[in-house]
Formats: C-alpha cells, structure tokens, sequence
C-alpha cells in the first residue's frame, strides 16, 4: 500500500497561504485514496479538490438562454441560479475584482433574497449511521478558502461543507427546495437540508462565521456562543472578515499596484471527523453542547480549524451520536443567498473534502 509522502505535520500557527492547510490535511493518506494498491481508486475511499480552474466563464450564455431557476451542470456541480438577470457564478460576478490567480469563483444574486446552490454529485459521504447507537463511519477532512465583498447586516449568507443533496426528497437544486429557505434560515425540509460546515450569517454575527449541522428535517445546531464556535475568526484570532488593511468592512480583494489579492482578504475553513479509537483527546475549555462539561477530556470527534490551526472547540461521542447530528449521505455544497436588505458578494478559491472507506 501506498504511504502519505506530504509530510505534513500539526500546524502550531495559523497558515494563511493559498494552499490547503497542513494543520488540517497532515493525516490524510491521500496516495492511498488515488493510487491502484490492492484495489482500484477510491478503493481506499473519496479525494476531491476543486480549485474551479476549470470552471466555464461562460455563466453568461447559460443565462442568456434562460436557465434562470433551472438546474444546470458546471464543471461537475448541480447549480441552480434565481431568477435575476444580475444573478451570477464565476468571473462574471464581479468582473472588477475577479478572475484571481489559481482559480477563484465569485457568486452574486443581483438583488435582494436570490438564491445560488451548487452541489456536488453522488459522492456519499456519512459520517455517522442512522442505525441504533449510531455507528461512526469513515475519517472524513473538509476545507475551504472564501472571501466575501461586505459584512453589512442583511446582505449576505454563505454556506459551505457538506449537505443531504435531497435524493430522497426534493434536490436542492431545484426551485422547490434551496440551501437556505429564507434569509438567515439554512433549509430544513424533510428530504434535505442535514448538514455539516461553516455558515456566515446574513444578520446574525454577520462580520463572522459560525459552525453548523444540523439533520433533516431538524433545527439547525450552532454550538457554542459569541465568544467561541458562532464567532470562529475573531475568537481564533483571525481578524473578522478584514479588508487589505487589516479592518472588518468586508473584502478588497486586489491591491491597485500589484493586482495581487491584498491580506487577510481569504480565510481557510475547515473541519475534521474523527471515529477512531486513538481520537486526539481535548480538555472542555467552554461547554459548546450541552453534551460538555468544562474541565472534562473528551475524545475529539469533530476538530475544527481556522487557517490549518485547530481550535480548543470540538465536539465529543455524544455530540455526534446523537439525533441532532447528520446521518444520511452528504456532498459537498456552496450555497449563496442575497440579504433582505441589499446584496453582497461571496468568493470561493477552492474547496476540498476526503473520507476514508467503511468497506
């Protein structure tokens, strides 16, 4: 069998480069889930990485021909697109700020209250099973790196990680059944809406980014408070949302002489499912479930990271075998929603996720 030859190692600070985080990813077996060995690849489980540099810029002629709330294929996502003609997903969302270097898709609604959801196809990541004691699955890694234009109350939500598509329901990416079902509201209809991952509120701590999951059909659980998980930049010491000074107005994304993307414009986000018996061990610093108890050690089921560095916050067994954690068949998911009040931009470089397999 194959060995992981990255040489990656546990991140000690924040890692704010383009690249994944190794904080993150240093113990993922990625040769194993893209080489033959015994098997064929994705024997050994999924590897996905998308830094939508093949993602058509052609977004406008598909509208043009009216696909407007209409799913449509790009570049190996289900999109859906409200009905706006400002609506848009790639470069042309904003034709000042973007293409960036490496790949880099912006998404706007055109006006206030218009939907964008892109989902990844039949990929089936579980990480736990709706099965009595609710088994724990595969290893499971997700990231991101985002940007956003503003950080005005109303203007924005932006979802990413992992979400029921709806297969066994209504998709997602059809105009019945959306990411969100209204402005700071992510959905949570019968068929679809369980979820793991990172939500910047529309109004609602919206200079920030908030981990979520949530289960079908359930209330959306974002543990923790202001001063640690519904806050994650500012409590990991990442500045909110900052612009090329080092401020949280939101996103200026090039410097006027280099054309390069100025500081802190991007943030990595990320999370990591951990169901084996030798789980990383935490002290509770803050109760973030009622599950916690501060000053216990528990296993770490679920890390979670801000630019590569892993935050005292976590959640435990019991958090995740239970009720209130998503146990249908997940994919990745980029859903955008247009404030109540006005419209904000959300810039996504690149997305990536790994499982290792069950079987």
């Amino acid at each position: 069998m194959a060995v992981n030859t990255a040489g990656y190692v546990p991140a000690l600070s924040q890692d704010t480069g383009r690249q994944p985080s190794q904080g993150l990813w240093f113990d993922c077996p990625e040769q194993d889930l893209t080489e033959a060995g015994s098997g064929s690849p994705g024997s050994q489980g999924i590897l996905g990485f998308d830094d939508f540099t093949e993602f058509p810029d052609s977004a406008a002629a598909v509208l043009g021909q009216n696909s407007y709330n209409a799913q449509i294929q790009m570049a190996g996502w289900d999109t859906w697109i409200g009905n706006n003609s400002g609506a848009a997903v790639g470069s042309l969302a904003d034709t000042t700020n973007l293409p960036l270097e490496g790949g880099v898709i912006g998404i706007t609604g055109g006006t206030t209250a218009i939907d964008v959801t892109m989902a990844k196809g039949v990929q089936g990541i579980r990480l736990i099973s709706p099965a009595t004691g609710y088994p724990m699955q595969g290893k499971t890694w997700f990231e991101c790196r985002i940007a956003v234009s503003t950080v005005t109350s109303a203007y924005l939500d932006l979802f990413l990680g992992l979400m029921d598509h709806g297969y066994g329901g209504t998709n997602i990416t059809s105009a019945a059944s959306l990411c969100f079902s209204s402005t700071n509201t992510l959905k949570t209809a019968s068929g679809n809406g369980a979820c793991i991952g990172f939500w910047k509120r529309a109004t609602s701590n919206p200079t920030d980014v908030a981990f979520a999951y949530n289960v079908n059909n359930g209330t959306v659980q974002t543990p923790g408070s202001s001063t640690t998980l519904q806050q994650m930049l500012f409590n990991s010491g990442f500045a909110p949302f900052a612009t090329g000074t080092g401020g949280s107005g939101g996103l200026t994304a090039l410097s006027s002489t280099s054309g390069a993307p100025n500081a802190n414009a991007f943030v990595k986000l990320g999370f990591k499912f951990d169901p084996t018996p030798g789980c990383l061990q935490g002290l509770a610093t803050s109760a973030v479930t009622t599950n916690q108890t501060v000053g216990t050690v528990y296993s770490q089921r679920v890390q979670i990271f801000v630019n590569g560095q892993r935050l005292p916050w976590f959640l435990t067994t019991s958090d995740v075998q239970a009720a209130t954690f998503p146990s249908t068949f997940l994919n990745p998911v980029i859903g955008y929603r247009s404030g109540g009040t006005g419209v904000g931009k959300a810039y996504i470089d690149w997305v990536k996720w790994a499982q290792i397999g069950t079987y």
